[in-house]
């Protein structure tokens, strides 16, 4: 999970795979990517990847920062990480 966090905390457009078969979620987080694959951020499948992919390549920057797909992303960054700084400050009180 490294690299699509590190993406979208950059907010550099980008498109994750996820492979259900291999990565199992607990029931209670079951959820917890809904927002992201509900933005065409985040794909289950490849194919569906894609056609999306050929569907934006023209204006991938116009996709990405539209209302619903920056929503999705600092949802999912706030509910991973909570508030905005909080993992700034939990790593400068460690030095």
């Amino acid at each position: 999970s490294t690299p699509y966090n590190s993406v979208l905390m950059s907010n550099i457009p980008a498109i994750i795979l996820f492979n259900t078969k291999t990565y199992y979620l607990l029931d209670e987080y079951i959820d917890f990517y809904d927002d992201l694959i509900n933005a065409n951020i985040m794909f289950t499948n490849s194919v569906k990847a894609s056609n999306f992919v050929n569907k934006i390549f023209f204006s991938i920057d116009k996709w990405w920062n539209t209302v619903e797909v920056q929503n999705a992303r600092k949802k999912y960054l706030k509910r991973n990480f909570g508030p905005k700084d909080a993992i700034n400050n939990y790593i400068l009180s460690l030095l």
